[in-house]
């Protein structure tokens, strides 16, 4: 039995299920795990990250949190953070082609390249799973406890998916917006709870301003755009625009440089226009961010999310390992179809 399955849940196989994804065939073992009802495939083949792409992903994880807007919280006080802990979203490049890989004896084909930011959540999820089969990165969640004040983790009651409670101890545990005593918190609420945000003194992350991508547009990293006048011209590349303010990946609209490009998860130009316009609307624009394609793996698209903690003794953010994600459309997240995987640090 492996370690992660002594450690954490039921593990089923994934023999049967109705949602298999295409590559499974292509990345033996893979199995799921059943988590509140929802199934996460995984595969053991382990990704490297070599110590150039922590290196870089490092710098942009500082640069990042420079950038957050700031709020009354614990952390900001204390260390001028938006957050003690954070995960990078990105993809590696070869400048900015394409990088293919295939995997043996249990590895992807380590890769060096480019390493291009997606997202910098300053609030992540995910962490509690990416534990469950990847043992450096529990490992590494306990050695910053280590680093850290002790702290919980408050879940808004309407929250129907979470998975603090995977690494954080029953104690530590509180759901609703009056935990007790007066100990340092992980707030998961939506921004828009305001009975949650009395908590900012206590809170060990952001509260208001959870999901606001404006660092990005500070960083270059993206371009604030306030008309469709202002989109590149239809054939010269795909289009990725996301909302000015937005978790995950709601409100991310891509479209194809051409009909002939396009890949699954994408819109057409016409319904991306249509987008941006309601979104001028309603909030003023979106950001355009440069297509950075993923890597490419048994046919599907690979993305990398990698937590990083940060150690405040020494003013540092460490690389605490994550998951690599893999999914047959341009849009990669946690959907049904999407296959897990660890990515450890060598």
């Amino acid at each position: 039995m492996l370690e992660s399955e002594v450690l954490v849940g039921e593990y089923l196989l994934a023999k049967g299920l109705s949602r298999m994804p295409s590559a499974t065939a292509l990345l033996p073992p893979t199995r799921s795990i059943k988590i509140r009802g929802l199934d996460a495939y995984v595969s053991d083949i382990r990704f490297a990250l070599t110590p150039d792409v922590c290196g870089q992903m490092n710098d942009l994880v500082a640069a990042a949190t420079a950038h957050f807007k700031k709020e009354p919280t614990y952390v900001q006080r204390e260390h001028n953070l938006p957050s003690l802990i954070t995960r990078i979203d990105c993809t590696v490049t070869d400048d900015d082609a394409v990088i293919s890989i295939g995997h043996s004896d249990g590895w992807w084909d380590t890769v060096n390249g480019v390493v291009q930011p997606y997202e910098v959540e300053e609030r992540p999820a995910g962490m509690g799973v990416t534990a469950m089969f990847n043992p450096q990165c529990r490992g590494m969640w306990e050695v910053m406890q280590g680093l850290w004040p002790e702290f919980g983790v408050v879940i808004e009651l309407d929250r129907t998916w979470y998975d603090d409670d995977l690494i954080f101890p029953p104690g530590l545990v509180h759901f609703g917006p009056s935990p007790p005593g007066d100990g340092l918190l992980l707030v998961r609420a939506e921004r828009e709870k305001p009975e949650y945000h009395v908590l900012a003194g206590r809170s060990v992350s952001t509260l208001r301003s959870e999901g606001d991508k404006s660092y990005g547009a500070k960083l270059g990293w993206w371009t604030l755009i306030t008309s469709p006048a202002e989109l590149p011209e239809k054939g010269t590349g795909h289009t990725v625009l996301k909302p000015l303010v937005g978790s995950r990946t709601h409100g991310l609209i891509m479209a194809p440089s051409t009909n002939a490009t396009k890949q699954r998860g994408m819109s057409t130009r016409a319904r991306l226009i249509r987008g941006l316009e309601s979104k001028i609307a309603a909030s003023g624009g979106m950001y355009l961010q440069p297509w950075h394609p993923g890597l490419q793996a048994a046919g599907q698209n690979m993305a990398l999310r990698i937590f990083y903690g940060y150690d405040p003794a020494k003013d540092r953010w460490l690389c605490l390992s994550g998951m690599w994600a893999l999914r047959g459309s341009a849009v990669v997240h946690g959907a049904e179809d999407t296959i897990f995987g660890p990515a450890v640090m060598v």
